[in-house]
């Protein structure tokens, strides 16, 4: 066996020299044993054993690391199959035909424990008195070896089952899925193994304190950790980002500090077990701990009244209530002093039932007090509450509490004083401003660029402790942040300039900017003909926590790869990207980007594919808003708005998906005021996803670009659409990117005709020029934006059922006309349903949906006309078959203006204007 020759080189997993030629053994956590051998002495003590498997296997060097191959004495076949190595001190054996390593040392005459203990590296430990380091070596070493051995599990455990959570890169070994224990040297420590009823045990004798298990990628806004697996994959499933398995409470906290050094200015969130019936409730407090430890947030699962006495973790919660209650919980973490204050008031909450049942001096007791100090200064109203409840007992001398805080207080003083310098760290280091709307922010420099943050985001506070911490080697007090924020606000608000602030697009005199939302704050300057990459754009851009960076464009940029990642009809393409790239635009309105498809047809994955190329998310894709309000602040902390799996929009949603594509804004009064509102006002970009047609109002039809998709006959795992995005991202983008400034070269020679321009005016004239970028030829962008429009009309026809009866009574009558009360054609069309819950339930409110209907029923070529004023008999209409249908290629729709109608004078009025709908 050869010695390795040279300086810096590394013998086999152990042995190192130095600059003198002198021989150091090393263990794996990189400790040197202080006793030097020269090259002669490490060939003379080489393991036997090592150079016998050598010459029995006939093995050879295959690499510098040490590795050899040899013959597999188990097996027949005579190709080196065998590999052989020294790893801490261990030989191991493996090989690729799939030989059990007993089956090879029976063949080799060997047993297990010749391949450690026969070894000179264990002498040598031994002899400097690291018996403990021996032994954690061999517990990593069989780590490894059960690792190794073990095979991929798949998601159909029935432990993963029962959870409903995937894989995550876990492991099989004899029907148990095995969990990897890594150091924060990404040095497998240790294994945890699940059997398929959830019962867990660690790899005897492994290190767990400090270890985890990371999945989900490098963080890059936020990191999630966890106690136990099933829990950290809930999270990872339904919220996405990175997590961190630490397997207990108590691991929480050295787990948090690892992870806090490693990425010291990421958000991470304790996410907590609630163990409501366990003494001390240690889910909580360890978070607690951990949290204050590395200024993380926390958050809790909160359940209904419906929990059950074992429902602790994320994980149940997402059994009881779904992925929206686990999203919902995990985006409302907070500072680890809030949720001191909710355990202040149980704490206190039973000490008080203590001195109801006699004991007068349990609420002044030593251990109690600090409880009524932090509530004092986190909940006012809660400590006045408490505090009321206490006096009322019998007994009780409330001023001797109030003795006890004033002697106990004493930081008030001191919270002054670090709200003092926060406000002096913000004042030297940052610039306050505010925006139109009075929204407040800071600039300041971080790392060779500049960065913009609301102040009551949990950016711009991270920041601030960070500079605290830097000043001080201390924390500021959540009292402190919280008197100084109110100062900066006053501040931004009263001294600061008024400025505009973008967020992931923007526009100046000169060009577009499109943010990279990268760590250096980048973003793209795109002009007329040419794109560029730009450090300290000159535009204010601002972010939210979850917003992801855009791919870095490449300049040999090609969009034939995209075709491949999402399912989207050839006919529909073009006319796809003209929509991807009117995202990039400010200051025109938005289409609304409907996808519709069967089950299967990876409408999902479609839109979280578009998404990372127009504005990436932690979440891409987003359940159902409960409410306007829900969707409107949503809206303000992403450019575009994303949901999927939608089955029904119920009006005001679709009122309000029209407002935020065109622009406007949504108010509501202030929470926990009386009088102030909350206005947002937003525009922006929108695409949902579902089964079957979602718009068919006729004002968010016209705004809307509905694209089917198409079964997908050939599939492919979520790896391999993984893996090929990975490849093709930057490419794509920057084919997005040179589509875009060739359609702004020619944007300003476009000329449409008056009668030929579409509603959405914006939109036209950039598909236009979109089109003759991508060799088409003028007039073929109308054309097809007609087509698709018109398509639109008859999905909502056909999701109407008066639509329906309507158009068959019409198609029945000889003249093909109907003339008369509105009433009466309500009770005529009646006759021919059976009613459903869709259908209008009186005269008047068929009459609203009837005007609702209008418009779409004119472009398929029929004439309505509908009484303004009341007759005697009720109101009367006329609708009548008159024409074909055409092609929506104007804004107007052609009405017949036959002689013959029933109206006259001021009762002749055709109701042009789209009146508030009702849902029937």
């Amino acid at each position: 066996m050869m010695i390795p020759q040279g300086r810096g080189n590394t013998y086999p997993g152990s042995i190192t020299w130095d600059s003198v030629s002198r021989f150091y053994l090393k263990t794996f956590d990189g400790v040197s044993l202080e006793q030097p051998m020269n090259p002669v002495d490490i060939m003379n003590k080489l393991d036997q054993t090592f150079r016998y498997i050598i010459e029995r296997t006939e093995a050879k060097l295959s690499s510098g690391e040490g590795q050899y191959s040899g013959i597999c004495p188990a097996h027949h076949d005579k190709s080196p199959s065998l590999s052989i190595s020294i790893i801490q001190g261990r030989i191991l054996l493996h090989c690729h035909a799939g030989c059990d390593t007993n089956q090879i040392l029976r063949k080799l005459g060997i047993t297990m424990q010749d391949l450690f203990e026969s070894s000179p590296i264990r002498s040598l430990i031994l002899q400097n008195g690291n018996e403990e380091k021996l032994k954690q070596m061999e517990y990593r070493s069989r780590a490894k070896e059960i690792w190794d051995q073990s095979i991929e599990t798949t998601d159909n455990h029935p432990y993963l089952i029962s959870k409903k959570v995937q894989k995550h890169g876990l492991k099989l070994s004899e029907g148990k899925l095995v969990v990897p224990l890594y150091d924060d040297n990404s040095v497998l420590q240790s294994l945890q193994f699940i059997s398929h009823t959830g019962e867990k045990k660690f790899l005897p004798g492994g290190r767990t304190k400090g270890c985890y298990y990371p999945f989900g990628g490098i963080p890059e806004k936020t990191l999630y950790v966890a106690e136990g697996f099933a829990t950290a994959a809930t999270i990872q499933d339904t919220v996405g980002g990175s997590v961190a398995v630490a397997f207990n409470a108590n691991n929480l906290k050295p787990v948090a500090i690892s992870l806090r050094e490693k990425f010291p200015t990421i958000e991470i969130v304790i996410c907590a077990d609630d163990d409501h019936k366990t003494e001390g409730n240690p889910g909580i407090t360890k978070a607690v701990e951990a949290a204050k430890a590395t200024r993380s947030k926390i958050a809790v699962p909160m359940f209904d009244e419906n929990r059950r006495d074992k429902d602790t973790d994320f994980n149940d919660l997402y059994h009881n209530g779904g992925p929206e209650e686990v999203m919902e919980c995990i985006g409302k973490a907070f500072e680890p002093e809030n949720l001191e204050s909710v355990l202040a008031t149980n704490k206190l909450t039973k000490v008080i039932e203590i001195v109801k049942e006699g004991d007068l001096g349990a609420h002044l007791e030593n251990e109690v007090l600090p409880a009524w100090r932090l509530l004092k200064q986190a909940d006012r109203a809660q400590f006045e509450r408490l505090r009321a409840e206490l006096r009322g007992i019998r007994g009780v001398r409330i001023g001797a509490l109030d003795e006890a805080l004033r002697e106990g207080g004493g930081d008030e003083a001191e919270n002054r004083h670090m709200a003092d310098m926060l406000v002096d760290l913000v004042n030297t280091k940052a610039e306050l401003f505010h925006d139109s709307s009075d929204n407040c922010y800071a600039t300041f420099a971080n790392k060779g660029h500049r960065e913009c943050w609301e102040l009551e985001s949990s950016g711009f506070k991270n920041w601030l402790s960070y500079m605290f911490f830097l000043e001080t080697r201390g924390a500021p007090s959540e009292t402190a942040l919280k008197a100084a924020l109110g100062t900066l606000l006053g501040q931004a608000k009263y001294e600061g300039a008024e400025k505009t602030v973008f967020r992931r697009v923007a526009k100046d005199d000169e060009a577009l900017w499109i943010d990279l939302c990268d760590e250096e704050w980048k973003a793209i300057k795109v002009l007329p003909g040419s794109w560029e990459v730009v450090e300290n754009p000159p535009v204010i851009f601002v972010r939210s926590q979850t917003m992801n960076p855009l791919p870095i464009p490449s300049e040999n940029g090609d969009l034939d790869p995209l075709w491949s990642l999402i399912n989207i009809p050839e006919e529909e393409r073009i006319l796809l990207l003209c929509w991807m790239l009117e995202c990039f635009r400010v200051g025109t309105p938005y289409v609304v980007l409907e996808l519709i498809g069967e089950q299967g047809s990876a409408k999902s994955k479609t839109q979280d594919v578009l998404r990372d190329f127009v504005d990436p998310n932690q979440v891409n894709l987003r359940a159902k808003p409960k409410n306007r309000e829900s969707l409107f602040v949503s809206a303000e902390n992403s450019h575009l708005v994303s949901y999927e799996n939608l089955s029904h929009l119920q009006p005001e949603l679709q009122d309000a998906f029209c407002t935020l594509a065109t622009g406007g804004g949504f108010a509501d009064r202030t929470l926990y005021t009386n009088k102030e509102e909350t206005i947002i006002e937003v525009k922006r970009p929108v695409v949902l996803n579902g089964i079957s047609v979602l718009v068919t109002a006729q004002d968010l039809l016209d705004r809307t670009l509905h694209i089917d998709l198409p079964r997908i006959l050939k599939r492919k795992t979520e790896k391999e659409i993984e893996i090929e995005l990975e490849e093709n991202k930057e490419r794509i983008f920057g084919g997005l990117l040179d589509l875009l400034t060739k359609a702004l070269e020619i944007l300003p020679y476009v000329k449409i005709e008056q009668e030929d321009l579409p509603r959405m005016a914006d939109f036209s004239y950039l598909g236009e020029a979109v089109y003759r970028a991508s060799g088409k030829a003028k007039g073929n962008f109308l054309s097809d934006y007609g087509r698709n429009r018109t398509e639109g009309v008859y999905r909502t026809i056909d999701s109407s059922p008066v639509a329906s009866k309507l158009i068959e009574l019409l198609e029945d009558s000889f003249k093909q006309e109907f003339s008369g009360t509105i009433g009466a054609l309500y009770e005529e069309l009646n006759r021919r349903t059976h009613p459903e819950e869709a259908w209008p339930k009186s005269a008047k409110g068929f009459g609203s949906v009837l005007r609702r209907l209008a418009p779409s029923l004119r472009t398929l070529g029929y004439k309505i006309e509908l009484d303004e004023k009341r007759r005697k008999d009720g109101y009367h209409c006329l609708i009548r078959k008159v024409r074909e249908t055409v092609e929506m290629n104007s804004s107007e729709t052609w009405i017949d203006n036959d002689d013959e109608s029933l109206f006259e004078g001021d009762n002749k009025k055709q109701i042009q204007t789209e009146l508030e709908y009702e849902d029937f």
